[in-house]
């Protein structure tokens, strides 16, 4: 499960880098709560890809989450809807795989904040819901699985840099004169 997201990541990565009028790339950091009350540390590198002419970016990438003298990684895939264009708000939705086995959905808003034209700040929350199984004893010695779930909150701060030139029409051209 966890290959085949990671090679659809890969896929996904390469085949909009070819029609992306951004590819941004960047590195977040971060603190989550979850209601188990472990806080974690999180850093975030990220690639976001924003076909021509479109109000929504792919994002990826990798988290690492540090928590409890142990490192889980997280492979996200998210769509974010862009409103604006120098200052952003950006909903976000949804899902990754964790290497604790760990599966499941995120909704998400980020602020962002463009300055000249390259470089992007960002502030950005996150609500994950993670699924995993479990066991559990029977009363006749034997264990079964099932499922179980948990919630999580997420902040961080990030940069993220545009690594492709924008393709901009070149609308304040001087007209040609006409013969």
């Amino acid at each position: 499960m966890k290959m085949k997201a990671l090679m659809t990541s890969i896929f996904l990565s390469l085949t909009f880098i070819s029609f992306s009028q951004e590819l941004n790339v960047g590195l977040g950091l971060g603190t989550g709560y979850k209601i188990d009350n472990l806080n974690a540390l999180t850093i975030s590198p990220s690639i976001e890809f924003r076909p021509v002419k479109s109000i929504v970016s792919l994002n990826s990438g990798i988290q690492f989450i540090l928590v409890e003298n142990k490192t889980i990684l997280t492979f996200p895939l998210s769509i974010n809807v862009i409103i604006g264009n120098k200052f952003r708000v950006c909903p976000s939705f949804g899902g990754f795989v964790r290497t604790n086995r760990n599966l499941g959905w995120s909704s998400g808003l980020s602020i962002e904040y463009r300055i000249k034209e390259i470089f992007i700040v960002l502030i950005k929350g996150d609500f994950n819901k993670d699924y995993w199984k479990d066991e559990a004893p029977t009363h006749f010695g034997g264990s079964y699985e099932y499922s179980n779930s948990g919630s999580s909150i997420w902040f961080s701060v990030g940069v993220k840099k545009n690594i492709l030139k924008k393709s901009v029409p070149n609308d304040r051209a001087a007209p040609s004169p006409g013969i």
